[in-house]
């Protein structure tokens, strides 16, 4: 499993302290993290792209409040799993605000670390069933969970993902995006539209019903849809 995990902490001893630890929960979890490591808020905040699955973040960045930094990151990602390191408990509390999943009290150790990381990874683990698909956006690349996509609508040259959390709108082609989607969860009900089979509410006659949208099923892929819909229910009974 390849978890990408971000530091932001300005502190290189702290950062560092924070990678060794990683590296030996790595070594000894079979889990594979790519680290990337930010010293300040704004390199954070000017890379950002939403590809990062945990982010350890102090919460006070120098002169800057992790807080705030990640308010701004929220903007952009509401999906990944933030956890924040504070020299002041009572400073913690106000992580909740920003969605945080836990916090940990400097100076760290490796056991309070192994704690946070077993949660987050059995979170990941269920979230990321189906895997996910990397899309290109003008500011850079875009992850997006399989488990939170409902379904790729074609519009002209552009694709909209219709996601859980919200659209997400790109170039491109359905042609090109079909190939990286995982095989027996995902059919086209019309030529511009790919349905995840596991998102669907019911089909009633000529139209397919997924999350609050009624989608059209085109004539010709009717009976193939269907098929494709009944082999996912069959298959995955009890899931």
């Amino acid at each position: 499993m390849l978890v990408n995990v971000a530091i932001v902490e300005d502190s290189q001893d702290d950062s560092n302290k924070l990678n060794d630890f990683l590296r030996l929960y790595e070594n000894e979890n079979g889990i594979q993290f790519k680290i990337s490591k930010f010293y300040d808020a704004f390199s954070f905040l000017e890379q950002y792209t939403p590809t990062f699955d945990i982010i350890f973040m102090d919460i006070e960045l120098g002169k800057e409040n992790g807080i705030e930094i990640a308010r701004k990151m929220r903007e952009k990602d509401q999906d990944v799993l933030l956890i924040f390191e504070t020299n002041i408990a009572k400073f913690a509390l106000k992580g909740y605000e920003v969605e945080a999943m836990d916090y940990m009290l400097k100076p760290i150790t490796y056991p309070m670390l192994c704690l946070r990381l077993n949660k987050a990874i059995e979170y990941l683990k269920k979230t990321m069933v189906g895997g996910e698909i990397n899309i290109e956006l003008p500011n850079g690349l875009r992850r997006i969970l399989v488990s939170k996509l409902m379904y790729i609508e074609a519009q002209k040259h552009n694709l909209i993902f219709h996601t859980t959390s919200g659209n997400i709108e790109a170039r491109g082609s359905i042609k090109n995006v079909e190939k990286d989607l995982p095989k027996g969860k995902f059919a086209k009900c019309n030529n511009g539209t790919i349905v995840n089979l596991s998102m669907i509410q019911g089909v009633v006659k000529s139209e397919c019903l997924i999350g609050g949208d009624s989608l059209q099923i085109a004539r010709t892929r009717k009976k193939a849809f269907q098929d494709a819909f009944m082999d996912y229910l069959m298959n995955n009974r009890g899931a």
